[in-house]
């Protein structure tokens, strides 16, 4: 029973994050990546080993390029390998939502230079 509802909460997630633009391919390998979080948030498997599984016949590259189209989907540190790379990928996302806009920075120096 759990594992069904976990598969039913996946498949929920799937449809609802906008994976439809995937093909079937890149969908088959997303949902392994799915079952292969545990209950923090990390690949149980290293990208290298979940390519290498023969029923998705896939490229270390291709998996690891459906990694990195799931991660912005979830909180930042989804799919990490381990705490290190979670921390990493939580800065990243810190210092992307801080950095200041074009828009931003043009007018705080217009306005913070003294002209004359």
């Amino acid at each position: 029973m759990r594992r069904s509802r976990r598969a039913r909460s996946r498949n929920c997630w799937i449809r609802s994050s906008g994976l439809l633009d995937f093909d079937e391919k890149q969908l088959t390998i997303a949902k392994y990546l799915l079952a292969s979080v545990d209950a923090r948030g990390y690949l149980r498997m290293p990208v290298e080993e979940i390519a290498s599984d023969p029923a998705l016949n896939a490229t270390v590259e291709e998996v690891q390029a459906v990694v990195e189209r799931l991660r912005p989907l979830g909180p930042p540190g989804l799919f990490a390998k381990d705490l290190r790379e979670c921390l990493l990928l939580q800065l990243k996302a810190q210092l992307k939502e801080n950095a200041p806009t074009p828009s931003n920075t043009s007018s705080s120096i217009a306005t913070s230079r003294t002209w004359r």
